[in-house]
């Protein structure tokens, strides 16, 4: 009598990730595109051009501060379906979350950037929380991404520790407080405060990548203490 083989949970509804990644890679270079267009050619009297680029350096932070942000989404994007073997419906949805922060980056860019030009307080306020909100929103889109593959460990491509993920959905935790912040201080204190938190935080993402420090570690230890025998 022969057994039939041992099929993954919902293994007919699994699919490649080459689509997936695929598909992201060319959203987030298009959202990448698109924020040049958010840097304008000033408006001029003769003899007057390095004065009036100069004046639009709040437009440059704003575009740099945004291209990082981007890119990071993208370089975490990649570190983490290195991770992944296949996907289902749900992580599909919740990578199209990322996506749609992703696209709507460029949006916020240009109201700062044009908040910024003006010259109006209230309109830098207004600005700097429309972009803390995108943030926000991005930050969440994380989490529920990192929630989602928590509960799917059988897409990975070997079993990954839940430390692992819990430790991701604390990096996505960490960019909700701390666009909240920026947010705060911009709109409330002095908005070009916002401004340069907004350019610092996507640095955070970058240089954590790979994890939280120590998180290897940390999911080592647990991973001996799991497997010790018992006395």
């Amino acid at each position: 009598m022969t057994t039939s083989p041992e099929r993954l949970p919902n293994d007919a509804a699994l699919a490649d990730t080459g689509r997936t990644e695929a598909f992201s890679d060319g959203v987030l270079a298009i959202a990448l595109t698109l924020l040049v267009l958010n840097l304008s050619v000033p408006a001029t009297h003769t003899g007057d051009l390095k004065s009036a680029v100069l004046r639009l350096w709040p437009a440059y932070v704003s575009f740099l501060a945004s291209f990082i942000f981007i890119a990071v989404i993208w370089l975490n994007h990649h570190a983490v379906f290195r991770r992944i073997r296949s996907v289902d419906r749900v992580l599909i949805w919740a990578n199209m979350g990322l996506l749609l922060g992703a696209v709507i980056v460029p949006f916020p860019t240009a109201v700062l950037a044009n908040a910024f030009d003006s010259g109006n307080h209230a309109s830098e306020q207004v600005a700097i929380g429309l972009h803390a909100s995108v943030g926000i929103f991005m930050a969440t889109t994380w989490y529920l991404f990192f929630l989602a593959l928590q509960r799917r460990q059988h897409l990975a491509h070997e079993p990954v520790a839940p430390g692992v993920w819990r430790s991701e959905r604390y990096r996505a935790v960490t960019g909700m407080f701390g666009y909240a912040v920026a947010g705060a201080l911009g709109v409330l204190v002095l908005p070009i405060i916002g401004l340069i938190l907004f350019a610092v935080l996507p640095v955070f993402y970058a240089l954590s990548s790979g994890g939280l420090p120590g998180r290897d570690a940390l999911t080592s230890h647990l991973q001996r203490a799991q497997h010790r025998p018992r006395k």
